[in-house]
């Protein structure tokens, strides 16, 4: 009967029992806190069996009410693990940082092995992604190259000196044990190009057959005084102050001026400046290879003509030191004349 009396009042008192109860809650609460620390301290090993046992016996029920409970509060859970991030977030990276360096070995084995685990998961993740994510992926792409194009083609450049061996072994590995695919995808190609191919043929044997009647190119310049001309002419026309600027010059500014038939005799200018004037030490490689952006040299050649003289034209163009490698170029001189 007691008991069923002291329900009785509890069930009337309700509400004025839980606000004596919140009072004395928010009076002592340093006392109530430090209390329940002491009895964890004095009985952290029955506790720890309790929540154990509690934990084996509801370890369904623990798991399905995280769950309804993340989907319900997923904003909020977000919202405070954000907050909490950027409160703690200097702590949080110095904690991860000294993790890493403790645990270096450990982590790269996990993630190998996770990624062997999951490789095919892996790679519908990553294709899901980049269909989700396509234009904004390549926009990103392309602001990054243009903002890194000359330090990303200078990388390239000196990668493939460096790792030239490397990488024709790679391609000679590649092709070896890809064999059978890329026969395959030759096959394919022919077949469904197999009209087109034929007709290159033909074309082929049409050229080859009517090349005799083709008026030859003169493959000589039949006079020294001509060559010497020509680039004199070049010089002028072309506003060529320093020697470096010839590395600068494009195969269509030259046929503009009406060379063409100087790369026809020399393969390129490189070999005809070497003639001109011998007394330079040319590196004749340089003038097959990209990076000249000699519409931009142009362009500032026309600029200084218009603009006063003290105007300085700051232009978009690698140092040759940066652009060509460690290579020094040495021009002990540079005269123009003509026999």
């Amino acid at each position: 009967m007691q008991q069923n009396y002291s329900r009785d009042y509890y069930l009337k008192n309700k509400q004025a029992i839980q606000e004596k109860q919140k009072q004395y809650r928010s009076q002592n609460k340093q006392a109530i806190c430090e209390q329940k620390r002491l009895y964890r301290i004095k009985n952290r090993e029955s506790i720890k069996g309790l929540f154990r046992q509690y934990y084996i016996h509801n370890k369904e029920a623990i798991k399905n009410h995280k769950i309804l409970y993340s989907l319900k509060n997923k904003e909020d859970i977000k919202e405070k693990h954000r907050i909490y991030y950027i409160n703690n977030k200097d702590r949080i990276k110095e904690k991860n940082k000294i993790y890493r360096l403790n645990n270096n070995e450990a982590i790269k084995k996990q993630k190998a092995y996770y990624r062997l685990q999951n490789k095919d998961n892996i790679k519908i993740q990553k294709m899901n992604y980049y269909l989700l994510n396509m234009l904004n992926i390549k926009e990103q792409k392309r602001e990054y190259y243009m903002l890194n194009q000359h330090e990303i083609k200078l990388n390239q450049r000196l990668y493939t000196i460096q790792n030239q061996d490397k990488i024709k072994e790679q391609q000679r590995s590649y092709k070896l044990l890809k064999k059978e695919h890329i026969k395959d995808q030759q096959k394919q190609y022919r077949i469904q190009n197999k009209e087109a191919i034929r007709l290159q043929k033909i074309q082929y044997a049409l050229r080859r057959n009517l090349s005799p009647l083709y008026r030859k190119l003169r493959k000589t310049w039949s006079n020294p005084r001509e060559l010497f001309s020509f680039i004199a002419n070049a010089l002028n026309q072309l506003c060529i102050r320093e020697p470096e600027e010839w590395y600068r010059i494009s195969r269509a500014q030259i046929g503009h001026l009406g060379g063409k038939r100087l790369y026809y005799t020399f393969g390129h200018l490189g070999n005809a400046l070497q003639g001109v004037y011998p007394e330079c030490e040319w590196i004749v490689s340089r003038f097959s290879q990209r990076g000249k952006k000699s519409t931009q040299r142009w362009l500032r050649v026309i600029l200084q003509q218009l603009l006063p003289e003290e105007t300085k034209i700051l232009e978009d163009y690698l140092h040759p030191a940066l652009l060509w490698g460690t290579l020094t170029i040495m021009f002990t001189c540079f005269s123009f004349y003509i026999h």
